[in-house]
């Protein structure tokens, strides 16, 4: 009578279940800490370590700098308010002057220049014998900024003043396209202004909306209305010290402005030397 023996199964037996946890633990903590061993404590064939550069660097910093400002240049053209006189006005007094001097104190590298004859504008040559226009098309190129003040003399009508005004403002831009430009239009020490200066200023005011400048109107803000006497010089005509000042005082926040304009303009601050 045949028997029947059991089946064996030959081979190892089963790993335990906390063997194979093990095993889990110690392959992940080899896959983390591979990248680590790659980029430290490797030696070469003599045992030496070896030093491994990073795949990408990292830039120095360098220091900022900050570039000068450029110098400035600036001119006024216009009549007996930005003229000095042998009554008042007189250097370092004058309104121009005092607005260089102030610029300058703010930290502006600027120059203010001023071209300026009594009863000219922009269709009379006055006592100068040039009128605003003549003055800007012969100014030596270089101004960053042109200031135009004035014109309360002239008597040509609206259409004249206007057309006259738009070409001294072309003029400018013909001696150099990148100046900038400021107009103040024309004003008095009187309260009630004359019809014909009413009637220049329309025109100034129409010349620069052609042309796209600003318009400064000091009759409309009445620069001069309290205590207009105390500003004017004994001529009546030209301004007293204490009206240098008060058109220094009015005209410094605009010309900062127009500067600020101006130093943020690359065509204008690029050095093309």
């Amino acid at each position: 009578m045949s028997r029947i023996l059991p089946i064996v199964r030959r081979g190892l037996p089963g790993a335990p279940t906390w063997a194979w946890v093990v095993m889990a633990v110690g392959v992940a903590t080899i896959v983390l800490l591979f990248p680590l061993a790659l980029n430290r404590g490797l030696v070469d064939d003599t045992g030496q370590p070896v030093t491994v550069s990073p795949s990408r660097s990292t830039p120095i910093p360098t220091p900022a700098t900050t570039a000068p400002p450029l110098p400035l240049q600036a001119l006024v053209i216009g009549d007996e308010l930005a003229a000095a006189s042998t009554e008042s006005g007189s250097e370092p007094l004058s309104w121009p002057r005092l607005v260089e001097s102030q610029l300058r104190a703010d930290g502006y590298d600027v120059t203010v220049d001023a071209a300026a004859g009594d009863g000219s504008g922009y269709t009379e040559p006055g006592e100068a014998g040039t009128t605003f226009g003549q003055r800007a098309g012969t100014a030596p190129s270089g101004y960053d900024l042109v200031i135009f003040v004035g014109g309360a003399s002239d008597s040509a009508g609206l259409q004249a003043v206007e057309d006259a005004a738009y070409a001294a403002y072309l003029a400018v831009w013909d001696v150099d396209a990148d100046s900038y430009m400021l107009v103040v239009g024309p004003a008095t020490f009187d309260a009630q202004p004359p019809p014909a200066m009413r009637t220049n200023r329309q025109g100034v005011l129409a010349a620069t909306q052609q042309a796209g400048i600003a318009f400064v109107d000091p009759y409309r803000e009445a620069w001069f209305a309290e205590g207009g006497e105390a500003f004017a010089a004994e001529d009546g005509v030209h301004l007293s010290d204490a009206g240098h000042q008060r058109m220094a005082d009015r005209m410094l926040p605009l010309v900062q402005e127009q500067l600020r304009q101006i130093s943020r303009d690359p065509s204008v601050t690029s050095d093309d030397d």
